[in-house]
């Protein structure tokens, strides 16, 4: 009998957060954030029908996801 063969490890990849976001205005996917984390702000910006806007106090622990779900709370309400 020969030696016991060692099982590769199969390792899944990460899942990633998303970068770019659907616009409530226009529908398309095309929502980039930018965060300053010096300053606390977020600019946020639709490559499509270019909806500006600005997020003031971003917590030092929000992701883009974070601040993206921030900002659809403050337009829908």
């Amino acid at each position: 009998m020969g030696r016991k063969r060692r099982r590769k490890v199969q390792t899944r990849p990460r899942p990633t957060l998303p970068t770019v976001f659907e616009c409530p205005e226009c529908s398309e996917v095309a929502v980039r954030i930018k965060i300053d984390r010096k300053t606390r702000t977020a600019e946020i910006h639709c490559g499509a029908c270019k909806l500006n806007a600005q997020k003031h106090n971003v917590k030092q622990i929000d992701e883009l996801v974070d601040v993206y779900g921030d900002w659809l709370d403050e337009v829908f309400s």
